[in-house]
């Protein structure tokens, strides 16, 4: 039971992770064209 219920979230925690890693990219990309100019 226990391994089902994970099973199920996996999914909405690997698209939240994946939101927040490319939420990273962004605000670091951001501050590396910042820099830059």
């Amino acid at each position: 039971m226990f391994f089902e219920e994970q099973r199920k979230e996996l999914p909405v925690d690997f698209y939240y992770l994946k939101f927040l890693f490319f939420l990273f990219l962004f605000t670091y990309f951001c501050l590396f064209v910042n820099t830059k100019v």
